[in-house]
């Protein structure tokens, strides 16, 4: 467990009650020296940091770059030098045809981590990327933001009525995850099969009514009134395994599944799409109610 932030692992350690088979290291995902330290002996790295506040990292592009992208060309080298046999880079719908600093460099990130194993592969060292929506309960989740709104009689802020996102389970994301790291060849991004719901109705789901709400408009930054989980030039070059599409790269003279052909038939994966699941307001109740409360693990 890497990170900067001591007070995060602590509480995970606490949650966890202190196992002796995990391991806290502080450090950023910046210093690669520090990374090498970190990685010595280790198999899987599962590379989640970023900074993804869209409203925060507009001003601040410059700090986006040197996290999320030059983070991610560390964590490669890193991962390379340490003889690590796999590495997947936790990404987001909005690095899809990106409106701002934040999906532009998980855009980034996926490149790097793609165009890495030209370099890696022969070293041992594979590395994909997974694409999620939403995750319900994350930090900084919305479940969270309007818990606290609901707890404290205030409306809750939404963007705009007809805003949809995906959305995923914490669960449902670490099983994808687990896919992921045993088919990987190195270079794939995996998208979940995932549904899509109308924002306000996370809301409608923890119990409020139509009128608790309050609109707020798109935070500064740039958001979407609705994400995708694949372009159209991805589309072309689609598979698909399990749980998840499989977008293949461009260049892989490192080696793919041979069974993984390119299939034309992949759906256009479009919020609000008519060939996409939707998520009902009764469908969402059970997922959110299993939301641990902000901090709990």
């Amino acid at each position: 467990m890497y990170s900067r932030d001591e007070l995060k692992q602590a509480q995970v350690l606490e949650g966890l009650d202190h196992p002796d088979n995990i391991r806290a290291c502080l450090g950023d995902v910046r210093d690669v020296d520090r990374l090498k330290m970190a990685f010595r002996g280790a198999d899987v790295v599962i590379h989640a940091a970023a900074l993804k506040r869209v409203d925060a990292v507009a001003s601040h592009a410059d700090e986006t770059v040197k996290t999320n992208i030059l983070g991610t060309l560390n964590v490669c080298r890193a991962a390379m030098d340490c003889a690590v046999g796999r590495v997947l880079l936790i990404s987001s719908d909005k690095a899809v045809l990106p409106t701002n600093s934040y999906g532009a460099s998980k855009q980034m990130a996926e490149w790097v981590a793609t165009g890495f194993n030209t370099y890696s592969v022969p070293a041992g060292t594979r590395i994909a990327s997974i694409r999620y929506g939403n995750v319900l309960g994350s930090r900084g989740s919305v479940v969270h933001i309007w818990r606290r709104a609901i707890r404290e009689n205030r409306p809750l802020p939404l963007t705009s009525i007809g805003a949809t996102r995906f959305v995923i389970t914490m669960g449902y994301a670490l099983d994808c995850i687990g896919e992921a790291l045993e088919v990987m060849q190195g270079g794939e991004i995996f998208v979940p099969h995932l549904p899509w719901c109308y924002v306000q109705d996370i809301g409608l789901a923890m119990g409020v009514s139509q009128q608790a709400f309050e609109l707020v408009g798109f935070r500064p930054g740039g958001e979407k009134v609705h994400e995708q989980l694949l372009s159209d030039d991805e589309r072309s070059r689609c598979s698909e395994t399990g749980q998840s599409y499989v977008v293949l790269p461009h260049i892989r003279s490192w080696g793919v599944k041979k069974e993984w052909v390119y299939s034309h038939s992949i759906p256009e994966y479009v919020s609000g799409s008519e060939r996409i699941p939707r998520s009902s307001v009764a469908s969402l109740a059970p997922l959110i109610a299993a939301v641990p409360e902000e901090g709990a693990f």
